[in-house]
């Protein structure tokens, strides 16, 4: 229930009270690897170094009283803790216990208490400092160094020729990919050809047209528009007067315009 506890008030961003629900859990439980980094990750949050170096203090007691299993673990994650909070005699402290006690051969852990050493004690530093196997250099000439001409960073040339020559790398590793058929289909008896129309839309297709030419055209015209036969709305009609001259005793309208002018 105090680690339930612990993760709501971490997933609240409640730090300080995550903190102090990992604390009331007890000391053998606090020294695990697991839950030291989450107690040492609230309480750099918060900013609490005295207790952070406590706790770590106390962790790192325990596991070397009663076997040396987590040691490593515990001291990484104190040594990282105290980087964090700039606390250097801590970190030098789990540092020189993790060369004495773990692996003293580890380079990047001497270089650690080396840089965390010379902050408060020069002396000591220098000493752990003649550990580090540096290359030597002995076998160059500082004339010649100094004749010599500089190494061109920078070569246009090289570039292209790197460029090129990763170009054709990729071309050579690009891998040929399996032919995928489609589901059923088997190559060595294909069957005939597929429709060289399947990809047309369906009213472009010859056999679509074909139908459509036999089906009945539709009525097309406005709204509410009847179909017209030859019976429908049928008037009676007479005989035409096309043909029919017109009568002289009535004459035209121009001959009884010009009596009227007369």
């Amino acid at each position: 229930m105090t680690l339930a506890l612990a993760h709501l008030e971490i997933s609240l961003n409640h730090f300080d009270l995550a903190a102090g629900c990992l604390l009331q859990l007890p000391a053998h439980v606090r020294a695990q690897p697991a839950i030291l980094h989450v107690l040492v990750q609230m309480l750099t949050r918060t900013k609490d170094s005295d207790a952070m170096a406590k706790e770590v203090r106390a962790a790192v007691a325990f596991w070397d009283k009663n076997g040396e299993q987590n040691l490593e673990k515990v001291l990484r994650i104190a040594v990282a803790a105290a980087e964090a909070l700039q606390l250097r005699e801590l970190a030098a402290e789990c540092q020189k216990l993790f060369l004495e006690k773990v692996d003293g051969t580890d380079t990047g852990m001497l270089c650690g208490l080396v840089r965390s050493l010379s902050c408060f004690d020069v002396p000591q530093a220098l000493q752990y400092s003649r550990r580090l196997k540096t290359p030597s250099h002995a076998h160059l000439d500082p004339e010649e160094l100094e004749v010599a001409v500089l190494p061109r960073l920078f070569n246009r040339q090289k570039k292209e020729t790197e460029a090129e020559g990763a170009e054709v790398q990729k071309r050579k590793q690009k891998k040929k990919r399996k032919i995928r058929y489609p589901k059923g289909f088997d190559p060595a008896n294909p069957g005939p050809p597929p429709d060289p129309e399947r990809w047309l839309p369906k009213y472009e297709r010859q056999e679509y047209i074909k139908k459509m030419r036999k089906q009945k055209p539709l009525a097309r015209g406005p709204q509410g528009a009847a179909p017209e036969d030859d019976m429908a709305f049928s008037r009676y009609k007479g005989p035409s007067t096309a043909q029919t001259d017109v009568s002289k005793d009535g004459g035209s309208r121009q001959q009884k315009k010009g009596k009227r002018r007369r």
